[in-house]
């Protein structure tokens, strides 16, 4: 999804100076998953940037063209990353502490191989479309249209003891 979300976001509607979305789990072996994604925006374009991620996570795009030139990236990252060092202890703890015979670059790099863009659709329908959403919103507050934000759910301001505790 973050290639999709880059392209879609900052190339085609210039909605942001950076976009992400990535999905992960908790580190643990029985743990849950999410979509973390992340937008930095102008105060202008906030309300255009949150429809833009609500249109993209329900209905994603689908490029052949972009979906190959995605793909061959990762197996391109995967075949130069280096595991040097202290990444060399955390590979093996993750890989015991979630039950992997192998670390999790070299199961990418296989599964990376195969991927399709119907593989693609099909996660995004069965794990991103119509999950639950939780926005943290950072920005000057005179500038937010509140009663606007308040279609993606309660709006709830923190105060910044509740942030920072001080």
């Amino acid at each position: 999804m973050n290639a999709i979300v880059f392209q879609e976001m900052r190339e085609k509607r210039s909605l942001a100076y950076s976009a992400s979305s990535y999905y992960t789990n908790n580190g643990k072996k029985d743990g849950y998953f999410m979509n973390q994604a992340q937008i930095i925006t102008q105060n202008d374009k906030l309300m255009d940037a949150l429809n833009a991620y609500e249109e993209l996570f329900s209905d994603m795009p689908r490029s052949e063209a972009n979906f190959k030139l995605s793909k061959e990236s990762l197996l391109a990252s995967c075949r130069t990353a280096r595991t040097t060092k202290f990444g060399i202890i955390s590979a093996y703890l993750q890989c015991e502490r979630m039950g992997w015979k192998e670390p999790l670059t070299k199961q990418n790099y296989k599964a990376y191989q195969k991927l399709t863009m119907g593989d693609l659709v099909n996660f995004q329908q069965r794990h991103i479309k119509g999950q639950k959403k939780t926005y943290i919103l950072l920005g000057k507050e005179s500038e937010m249209d509140f009663n606007a934000l308040s279609k993606f759910g309660k709006v709830k301001k923190l105060t910044l003891d509740e942030i920072f505790g001080y």
